[in-house]
């Protein structure tokens, strides 16, 4: 069995992707931010990569480059 990951982000990490969301001008970083949020709020990566429209391990890979950073 695949090994759950948890997606919840701490207040710090929460307020800089709100900061992204809400500040940058760079559409795709909007995006990638989107997608970490709907993740930390309980929403399926299958579920966050059809609203965005992108593959299915996307969000994975935003999620952990995010969290690498």
């Amino acid at each position: 069995m695949p090994k759950k990951i948890d997606f919840t982000l701490s207040e710090t990490e929460l307020s800089t992707i709100e900061q992204a969301i809400h500040s940058s001008h760079d559409a795709y970083l909007v995006k990638r931010a989107m997608a970490v949020r709907m993740l930390h709020q309980g929403q399926s990566p299958a579920t966050v990569a059809e609203i965005l429209s992108v593959t299915q391990a996307t969000p994975y890979q935003w999620f952990h480059r995010f969290r690498a950073a």
